[in-house]
């Protein structure tokens, strides 16, 4: 279809589709389309938010790496006990789940 013979919905349609790339829970009745330019004026204040969250996210950086590290350790921790509890399972000829049982701990998965 080119885009002289496109109806108004569809062109609404397809620049709903375009918007949702942005913010997937967008509504129809969220955005006014009787101009580009409202459609412009919505994904100006798009980009405001998401800027402000950009920001935020900026200034907890520090934070937010910190916290990256320990679940790094933490996973590394987990993994390395997984495989104690494997290596245990083994020498004693039961399951893991058993292990878990035995020593009252929690289920792994």
């Amino acid at each position: 279809m080119s885009q002289s013979s496109k109806t108004g919905l569809e062109h609404r349609q397809e620049i709903l589709n375009i918007l949702r790339k942005c913010n997937p829970n967008i509504k129809p009745a969220d955005v006014h389309f009787q101009s580009l330019e409202s459609v412009w004026n919505y994904l100006a204040e798009e980009e405001k938010n998401i800027d402000a969250k950009l920001d935020l996210y900026k200034s907890k950086n520090i934070d937010l790496q910190d916290h990256m590290e320990q679940l790094h350790q933490y996973n590394n921790i987990k993994d390395i006990t997984q495989q104690v509890l494997g290596n245990l399972a083994n020498l004693m000829g039961i399951s893991v789940n058993e292990v878990h049982c035995k020593f009252n701990l929690e289920d792994s998965a």
